[in-house]
């Protein structure tokens, strides 16, 4: 029976893409996965699963890093990547889409400022505690 294509809703951790393309590459062997040579691949710390004592935490720059590898060098090719079953793949850019609309820039908070003032007139105290957020942002 041919294997079907399988839709996934949710987009995997940095961590677990890792594990499952070093899976993908050793033909599903984890021992294979333990054992791999490839030394020089950005990933190839993480290719377990999970992070190395000796390691920094896996950024998505580090799976950006094995995505221009891959294309040869070229960060045009990996914008134009066509790949899309690659475990890789939703991490390419460099950005992960797990966290699309988390945190925000000051601008975002000055439209989030302006609903919660317009929402809560009734309440001073509203206004100052969303003054302290925008001072606490601008000053990271």
């Amino acid at each position: 029976m041919p294997k079907q294509n399988v839709c996934i809703t949710k987009v995997m951790t940095p961590s677990k893409s890792v594990r499952a393309y070093c899976l993908d590459c050793c033909c599903g062997s984890a021992y294979e996965v333990k054992l791999c040579p490839a030394g020089d691949c950005p990933i190839h710390p993480y290719r377990l699963g999970n992070r190395p004592s000796n390691c920094v935490p896996l950024s998505v720059k580090t799976i950006r890093a094995r995505c221009i590898d891959c294309s040869g060098g070229s960060e045009k090719d990996v914008a134009e990547c066509w790949n899309t079953e690659c475990a890789l793949y939703p991490f390419r850019m460099g950005k992960n889409p797990n966290r699309t609309g988390i945190g925000g820039n000051l601008k975002s908070l000055q439209k989030y400022k302006d609903e919660f003032i317009s929402n809560s007139e009734t309440d001073p105290e509203a206004d100052e505690d969303i003054y302290e957020l925008i001072a606490q942002d601008s000053k990271a």
